[in-house]
């Protein structure tokens, strides 16, 4: 297969992160998919900072940091590209803290 080929049937980035927090067809490893997440939020993907958000919120492979949550939901609902579900928990997440 060639690289090009392989290019155009790439998984989206929140794919494998999503697979390796959930063991979809992989070993569950949240440390894995915190790392795969924060690659893709580092690239700006906003469903990515919902994701890495909700683990930050419930301590899931990453360190229980509130703050840290709130600011990548606020930061995912600024940027175009969320999709509907991560948004609306984003919106209930941040409602939860008010």
């Amino acid at each position: 297969m060639t690289a090009t080929r392989r290019r155009a049937h790439a998984p989206p980035p929140c794919k494998p992160p999503r697979n390796a927090s959930q063991g979809r067809g992989v070993f569950k490893d949240t440390a894995k998919a915190g790392e795969l997440l924060q690659k893709a939020v580092d690239q700006g993907e906003p469903n990515a900072m919902v994701l890495l958000a909700g683990m930050y919120q419930r301590g899931d492979g990453k360190p229980q940091d509130s703050a840290r949550a709130a600011r990548l939901y606020r930061d995912a609902l600024a940027l175009p590209g969320l999709s509907q579900r991560h948004r609306e928990i984003a919106q209930a997440a941040l409602a939860t803290k008010s």
